[in-house]
């Protein structure tokens, strides 16, 4: 079979696929803002994941606690093929949200991002957020014990 032709977009459908990409853009930013945040929005976000969902969730909020100072942990690339993979779906995404990460532009990345409050500058205000994340993290785990999940957690923290 002859290859495929390769077509290029002239200026027209260029500008228009750019607009597009830019619009859908600033919709899931809208959509950030707007998302319901903290423990009544994270238990009705954990009732839709799937066992693959919660468990990346799980295993992330977990991660953080480890080493919450870690931006890497706390900065998902949405590009990024582990995310698409494990955390792209709405439900994860609601339950992210819900754990208080922000979709965010940081130069050509969409990024979500758990923002940090700096312990320097306000302790209190950090041990609060620490606080909820430790809280967060109970919600998570009880949410997959209920589930009958737990195994599937502890297998994947073995293989990772």
């Amino acid at each position: 079979a002859p290859p495929p032709t390769v077509r290029l977009l002239d200026a027209t459908e260029a500008t228009a696929m750019r607009r597009s990409r830019d619009e859908a853009r600033a919709k899931r930013l809208e959509a950030s803002r707007v998302a319901p945040r903290g423990p009544k929005a994270l238990e009705a976000a954990l009732a839709t994941l799937d066992e693959a969902d919660a468990v990346a969730v799980a295993l992330l909020v977990a991660g953080i606690l480890e080493k919450p100072d870690a931006e890497e942990r706390r900065r998902l690339r949405v590009e990024n093929d582990a995310f698409r993979r494990d955390l792209s779906g709405d439900a994860a995404v609601a339950a992210l949200y819900a754990l208080g990460f922000e979709r965010r532009i940081d130069g050509a990345d969409e990024v979500l991002l758990l923002v940090e409050p700096d312990p320097m500058a306000d302790l209190d205000r950090w041990s609060a957020w620490f606080d909820t994340l430790k809280a967060n993290r109970a919600t998570v785990d009880a949410a997959v014990a209920a589930r009958g999940w737990t195994g599937a957690v502890e297998a994947r923290r073995r293989r990772e």
